[in-house]
């Protein structure tokens, strides 16, 4: 599954699993661990992983859209570099550095809006109305789907019967993807595609 920095749960049949994390385009992982799943398990690991120089001339850039739905104007930040402002119902686009610190503060009330490490890749990234969305998974042909949103994983949903259901936080206009246990992408069977964008007034999906 693709994963950027951050925290995200995964639900796993108990078993013996190697796990396994590798940087986008190697093919030595830089960390794996045998773990041993037993019903009722919690396990939890935090990597801290070799840094990348995320300097520009080492990696190409990449695009960085932001969509400001928060009633307020915002300003956006690479590290300690503003790279504009956007009023409220605007978005703009910005060309960012790989792995770079990106925040997003609310200039009405000077507080952190959101706070990230940029992907290995483009990103949209969507301020507006939360809500929560509950995922279920019935189908047997996908016996985990990672759900992510606008390109970065907010969490997997199995076919098992204790795991089947799961409610996670989402923002409403944002794109939401399904991806199955080969990180194929995963058709939804409500609503159909493979994608769509979340409405705060549809709060339940069926995969």
């Amino acid at each position: 599954m693709n994963y950027n920095p951050g925290g995200a749960s995964f639900d796993l049949v108990q078993g013996l699993y190697l796990v396994k994390a590798f940087a986008t385009g190697t093919t030595t992982p830089v960390w794996q661990e045998q773990i041993t799943v037993r019903p009722g398990d919690n396990i939890s690991r935090n990597l801290s992983l070799t840094g990348v120089n995320s300097t520009s001339g080492v990696f190409s850039n990449v695009t960085l859209t932001v969509n400001n739905n928060v009633g307020a104007q915002i300003q956006v930040y690479q590290g300690s570099t503003s790279l504009g402002l956007i009023v409220n119902g605007s978005s703009a686009s910005y060309t960012v550095q790989r792995c770079s610190r990106i925040i997003v503060r609310n200039t009405s009330t000077n507080l952190a809006v959101d706070s990230f490490i940029m992907p290995n890749g483009s990103v949209n990234r969507r301020y507006n109305t939360t809500c929560n969305m509950t995922f279920t998974n019935t189908n047997l042909n996908y016996a985990t789907v990672a759900i992510y949103s606008d390109g970065l994983l907010i969490g997997t949903v199995t076919n098992q019967t204790s795991f089947r259901v799961k409610t996670l936080p989402v923002v409403n206009t944002q794109i939401l993807t399904y991806k199955d246990q080969n990180n194929n992408i995963a058709s939804a069977t409500n609503p159909a595609g493979s994608s769509f964008t979340v409405n705060c007034s549809t709060l339940s999906v069926t995969l």
